[in-house]
């Protein structure tokens, strides 16, 4: 369906359940679904298999892609290339938020930030009293055997980091993992070609300062270094020297792509 708008697009993630996943794509008549999971894991194999049996000749689009689910950033950076590039594709997305803890946080973030609704879908009869059986009639399909309709949660609007300040922070981590310098003028140097120097006075044709080297590090520290400290991506350690937090691997591991 390459080009098509107004499709409704339904994203999960795969666990130890079959109707709790496959219900709401009934009931949002989905025309393509996303499943995340990670089938290297002992036991969701079984439950794959069943579920693309169930999806095989259904009218839609069926994508599986693997990601480590019991991660926060590895979750939330395929979620948001979903919903970012189906969003600006003009459709219409529904996150079933259920899954692992990880999954869950990060599908509501990815909904946040770009407009998608979150949903999930509340057991309304369980397949037996003992939650330790998931198989009825030699079949994988979880504890649950029938679902309420899907219940959408409300959202708040969250932006994304902005563009160039991460992609400004991708060549910083870059530099520190091969251990170059990333002295004022290393980092001028590299960015310069990406064109993350340009200032809006000199693309309005304004005259460039004359102590272009000045300029150029009251620049980089305001626009990058500062902005960075504040969020709380890089932090200065005691002799004045910059290195990269867990916080700033996170943001160009999801957002530096």
């Amino acid at each position: 369906m390459p080009g098509s708008k107004n499709l409704r697009v339904v994203v999960f993630c795969l666990g130890f359940e079959t109707v709790k996943v496959l219900k709401p794509l009934e009931y949002y008549k989905a025309d393509r679904a996303y499943m995340l999971c990670m089938t290297k894991a002992e036991g969701y194999n079984a439950f794959r298999k069943e579920i693309e049996r169930q999806l095989k000749g259904k009218l839609m689009e069926y994508i599986a892609i693997e990601t480590t689910v019991y991660k926060f950033a590895d979750c939330l950076k395929e979620l948001y290339k979903i919903l970012h590039t189906e969003k600006e594709g003009g459709n219409h997305v529904y996150v079933n938020i259920f899954g692992t803890p990880a999954y869950s946080a990060a599908a509501m973030v990815a909904c946040m930030m770009e407009d998608a609704v979150p949903f999930f879908a509340g057991t309304k009869e369980y397949t037996i009293p003992d939650p330790k059986e998931y198989y009825v009639g030699g079949r994988p399909m979880g504890i649950s055997r029938e679902v309420y309709p899907p219940m959408e949660l409300p959202i708040f609007s969250v932006n994304p980091p902005p563009k160039n300040l991460v992609r400004a922070l991708l060549v910083f981590r870059e530099k520190k993992e091969k251990k170059h310098s990333t002295t004022y003028k290393a980092m001028i140097d590299a960015l310069e070609p990406l064109d993350l120097m340009e200032r809006k006075e000199d693309m309005k044709g304004k005259k460039k300062p004359k102590n272009k080297v000045q300029s150029d590090k009251m620049f980089y520290r305001r626009h990058y270094i500062d902005k960075w400290i504040k969020r709380g991506w890089v932090e200065e350690d005691k002799d004045g020297g910059l290195g990269l937090t867990d916080a700033g691997v996170m943001v160009t591991e999801v957002f530096g792509g």
